[in-house]
């Protein structure tokens, strides 16, 4: 869903929807949206049943590389990192 789709169905223009969406979320609803992105990929990480590669277009990324910058940013390792630490963890717990 587009930014200007979001803005229509709020009844609001692109700029004062961003306005009003930052000043709630405390965010730009760009990154709120990687956000989510961010968190899908995450959880397709954890099922261990896709590529990374794959798992960076399935969750709306254009790009590896883009992929791999946003996940960074978001939460502090890389997807690799990131399946490692949930598997270590899961096996700690006994699972």
């Amino acid at each position: 869903m587009s930014l200007e789709e979001i803005a229509w169905i709020a009844n609001l223009s692109v700029t004062s929807f961003c306005r009003y969406f930052k000043l709630m979320a405390k965010k730009t609803y760009y990154d709120f949206l990687i956000e989510i992105r961010i968190s899908h990929a995450c959880k397709l990480l954890v099922e261990n049943l896709l590529p990374t590669e794959v798992i960076c277009f399935e969750c709306g990324f254009n790009n590896v590389s883009n992929f791999y910058r946003h996940f960074k940013k978001v939460t502090d390792m890389t997807p690799l990192e990131y399946k490692k630490r949930y598997l270590h963890s899961k096996v700690a717990v006994g699972f």
